[in-house]
């Protein structure tokens, strides 16, 4: 959902800091001074709202709004964070390749899921990984399949007798898309 009052039409570093202030327990009428004191959000509510400021009610509709998607954000932000840590151990720790560490992961927060450790928004994130793998493996089993073509009919070709080394070549070229 789009929003479109005071805070939210506030330029990006603004609304960070103001969200890192409400996250850090700062008391609203200190962040309302801060807030409409700054030279931007001055400018933003003279364009847009007769320069009215930032009220409480503002600060407080944005905490439940705005704010909130950013914690929801934020927080997973962090969880791809420490998946991506915990793969780049695997792959060093077991010699695989990111996607095999990246399968493992989410093999293990499906045998916690089957465990009922998981609640339905961890089901639905973990739909959407499995589906992204899915479409990884099948393009991938797509482009072995290609490459597999591609060397299957330039073998034919260096086999064919009636043809020159020049037109074994070019026509090698054309195989994989060099000519």
């Amino acid at each position: 959902m789009a929003r479109r009052g005071k805070i939210a039409r506030l330029p990006h570093d603004i609304r960070t800091e103001l969200n890192q202030r409400i996250r850090d327990g700062e008391v609203g009428s200190a962040i309302l001074t801060w807030l409409n004191a700054l030279p931007d959000v001055k400018a933003v509510l003279a364009t847009h709202f007769d320069a009215r400021p930032v009220t409480d009610q503002n600060l407080s509709d944005w905490r439940a709004g705005g704010y909130q998607d950013w914690l929801d954000r934020a927080d997973e932000y962090e969880q791809a964070r420490k998946t991506t840590e915990h793969a780049q151990y695997i792959c060093s720790a077991l010699g695989l390749d990111p996607s095999d560490a990246l399968s493992l992961i989410v093999t293990g927060k499906l045998v916690r899921l089957l465990e009922g450790e998981q609640t339905p928004d961890d089901i639905a994130k973990l739909g959407h990984v499995l589906t992204a793998l899915t479409r990884r493996d099948e393009a991938a089993l797509a482009r072995e399949k290609f490459r597999s073509a591609q060397a299957d009919r330039a073998e034919d070709v260096t086999r064919d007798e009636s043809l020159s080394d020049a037109e074994k070549q070019s026509r090698i070229r054309e195989i994989f898309g060099l000519s």
